[in-house]
């Protein structure tokens, strides 16, 4: 009955269809964007013309969440090809958002103990399921969501569908990074890594953990990145600061790029459309480096200094040259890849103006150019461009 778009299956795989595609025309659309404003600005600097007064690519504040109950927002996703935004309070409340309205739409506890580190969508393109990893070391995969705005969608009930160990000797610890996962749709294999001395990857079709390696060094794994093209290679970013890269194909001990970085590695990035060979990483101390994926071992191909304060939070777009840097001093900083300031945010809108909280944690939409950022309240916001 699936393939009959009469009935409810093959209704809603028509309407999953026609959602992708034109979620992904948006997409093009957006990147086709940010092109447009590249190229003008790169006229203007050739024409030796002053920059513009207000820069033709900025992001806003669209909309705010109250997640009331919440202390902080410690981690947000939002869903490729729905309106929703997954979030993560200080402890382990899960709890799903439509952006565009400003309604919670469901609201649960993931386990119980500990804090909840790792949060990404599976599967987002036919029927949806949410993993949360817990500093526990478990992992638990969430279904019953209701995203769908077709003839299956409704309410949500979510439902545990399944939960393992993805790491048996992590050390849950308050200051620690907790688990850190990295989700790879195209093989399905979940990379975890955390406060461990090993690098585990999960074949999850298989239900097996098909890698475990030696990190090969005594500090966390704050940070992992996959790079585009390369089956089972994976960047891991670390609490002291270095950056290793591990072909688990090879089954040979990590190569480590040159320690430039002095602090904690609050985010790692490898980019898919403007520079796939390019790996990114930056650091609490504010500065951001970008690495030649291909040669583990050289030093980095430039810096960018992108603030003096504490950088508590960085996100990368996954299709557009665009950055974003969060601080304790209460602003966000958006920019473009090559260091240009697109603008920063240091208020919320509305008659008050209330100054943002410190922030905790950035995350682009994939497609759209579209921003949330939680901070150490329970206010959750959400720009757009």
């Amino acid at each position: 009955l699936a393939g009959d778009p009469l009935s409810a299956a093959g209704e809603m795989r028509l309407y999953r269809r026609h959602r992708n595609a034109f979620c992904l025309r948006e997409a093009a659309g957006a990147r086709e964007r940010v092109k447009e404003a590249l190229a003008a600005r790169d006229a203007d600097k050739s024409a030796g013309a002053p920059p513009p007064r207000e820069p033709r690519l900025r992001f806003a504040q669209a909309a705010t969440l109250e997640n009331a109950g919440a202390e902080m927002t410690s981690l947000a996703r939002f869903h490729p090809f729905e309106a929703c935004l997954a979030v993560v309070d200080e402890t382990r409340g899960l709890s799903l958002w439509d952006y565009e309205t400003g309604e919670a739409l469901a609201r649960w506890q993931s386990g119980s103990g500990g804090r909840t580190t790792a949060l990404d969508w599976l599967h987002a393109h036919a029927s949806t399921l949410l993993l949360a990893g817990n500093d526990d070391g478990v992992v638990r995969v969430w279904g019953g969501l209701g995203l769908e705005r077709g003839n299956e969608g409704g309410e949500a009930r979510p439902r545990l569908v399944t939960a393992f160990v993805a790491a048996d000797d992590l050390a849950a610890e308050r200051r620690s990074s907790g688990l850190v996962c990295a989700w790879d749709a195209a093989d399905a294999r979940l990379y975890c890594g955390g406060d461990t001395r090993r690098l585990r990857a999960w074949d999850l079709d298989a239900e097996v953990a098909s890698h475990s390696v030696e990190t090969g060094s005594d500090a966390c794994v704050t940070a992992l990145a996959l790079p585009p093209g390369r089956p089972q290679v994976v960047a891991a970013g670390f609490g002291d600061g270095t950056l290793r890269l591990f072909d688990l194909r090879q089954r040979r001990a990590a190569q480590a790029y040159p320690r430039e970085h002095g602090a904690w590695i609050v985010h790692c990035h490898a980019h898919a459309h403007t520079a796939p060979r390019e790996l990114a990483s930056g650091c609490v101390a504010g500065d951001l480096k970008f690495w030649d994926s291909r040669t583990p071992g050289a030093p980095s191909l430039r810096t960018l200094d992108v603030q003096n304060s504490t950088m508590t939070a960085l996100a990368a777009h996954a299709s557009s040259p665009l950055l974003a840097s969060g601080s304790h001093n209460q602003f966000i900083k958006f920019m473009l890849r090559d260091g240009d300031q697109l603008n920063i945010v240091r208020y919320h809108d509305g008659v008050f103006g209330q100054r943002i909280g410190p922030v905790a944690t950035l995350a682009f939409h994939p497609t759209k150019l579209l921003a949330a950022a939680g901070s150490t309240d329970a206010v959750v916001g959400i720009y757009s461009a």
